[in-house]
Formats: C-alpha cells, sequence, structure tokens
C-alpha cells in the first residue's frame, strides 16, 4: 500500500473530541517524517462545547515549528464549510480550502480541475461569503446588524451544546452503555457493553457478539 495522505477531523467526526496543541504537533511531524499530505477537515471549529478545550487550527500549529522543515515542508490542505459548524446549513453547499506548502505544479493542477467543474450554487456563494466576513465595524456594518448576528449566533451554538449536554446524559443514564463527553462537534460517541448472556447466545449461534 502507498499511503499518500492522512485525513484528520477537528472537532472529531463521528468522536466529538477536540484535539488539544500537542497532539496536532505529533500528528503533523508524522506526517512530515512519512511524506503525508494532511488534509485537515475543521468545518466544526466553532463548537466547542468544554472550557477546557479549544480549536487549534493545523495551520496555526503548523506555522509554529521553530524546525522550518517541517513549518515550510509540511503539505496542508485545510477545508471548512457553512454546511457545518453553529450554521448547520447542511442544504447550503458552499465552502473552502486552503492549500499550504503545497507542491507549485500539483496546486496548479488543483486550481485547473476546479475551474473546469461547476461552482456552488448562488445561495452557497453568498452564504460562505457571510460566513467568511460576518458583520463588524470593518464591514461597515450598523451596532444593530453587528448585535443581531452575534445573539443568532450565539443562540443557535447554546441550543447545540445543550443538546449535546442532553445527549450524553442520556446515554450514559442507561445500563452497559458509557459515553464519552461531548467536547466539540455534533456527535456522541457511546461504547455498548453487552452482557455475558448475550454474548453465549450469539457463541451458540456461531455468530459474533456486535452481528
Amino acid at each position: 500500500m502507498d499511503v499518500r495522505s492522512i485525513v484528520v477531523i477537528n472537532p472529531g467526526n463521528p468522536t466529538g473530541q477536540v484535539l488539544d496543541e500537542d497532539t496536532i504537533r505529533n500528528i503533523i511531524r508524522f506526517a512530515n517524517e512519512k511524506n503525508l499530505i494532511i488534509l485537515a477537515d475543521e468545518v466544526y471549529q466553532e463548537n466547542i462545547y468544554t472550557a477546557d478545550k479549544q480549536f487549534h487550527s493545523f495551520k496555526k500549529v503548523l506555522k509554529s515549528f521553530e524546525d522550518k522543515n517541517v513549518a515550510d515542508n509540511t503539505e496542508l490542505v485545510s477545508f471548512h464549510s457553512c454546511s457545518k459548524g453553529f450554521l448547520g446549513e447542511c442544504g447550503i453547499r458552499g465552502g473552502y480550502l486552503e492549500m499550504c506548502n503545497l507542491d507549485a505544479y500539483a496546486k496548479e493542477m488543483m486550481v485547473k480541475l476546479r475551474s473546469i467543474s461547476l461552482c456552488s450554487n448562488t445561495v452557497g456563494q453568498v452564504m460562505t461569503d457571510l460566513k467568511i466576513n460576518p458583520p463588524s465595524k470593518r464591514m461597515g456594518e450598523t451596532d444593530q446588524s453587528i448585535e443581531q448576528y452575534e445573539s443568532e449566533k450565539s443562540e443557535l451554538f447554546n441550543s447545540l451544546k445543550r443538546r449535546a449536554e442532553k445527549c450524553q446524559d442520556a446515554l450514559n443514564s442507561m445500563d452497559n452503555i458509557d459515553s464519552q463527553q461531548i467536547e466539540g462537534a455534533l456527535y456522541a460517541f457511546p461504547s455498548i457493553k453487552l452482557s455475558n448472556k448475550f454474548l453465549a447466545e450469539a457463541k451458540e449461534r456461531g455468530v459474533a457478539g456486535d452481528f
């Protein structure tokens, strides 16, 4: 097998975990040693629910390396989308990627490939622009529009946070089910403990317990 890349989703899908900076640094070192392109799916970066965790972008961590061989030669592609995160507008397909340290010819081919493809629809493009440039003084917006945006964003985020907490509490209240804390994103990752009686019956039937 000729491995070319490593995909990392942070915050995690389906684990709901948020990677700390040291873990990201270790992934970057590994990718550099193995000559792998890092594909960093960071579409849930606004969805962090625990006070002891924060989002660190792969690009920020990569560029913080003092070793210039790592900082300037590790290839990275970062992804973001308005169909995920706190917006969760799954019907609106708009997003973008950024290529960092990518070989010039590979980047040229990527641009050429995308240029001959259909672009996202107008609504998706408008939504992506609004996500990148939310109302602010810099954008010349009024105090009222900035306040309304921040209020709606906070309401959406807090709603997702409440539901994440309810979900993990409900799972952990069940017998033989244990869920990790949902630190971010939109997912719970529970494990199910099968009883000895159940496993014995599965064995008698000649199938694995989780089948």
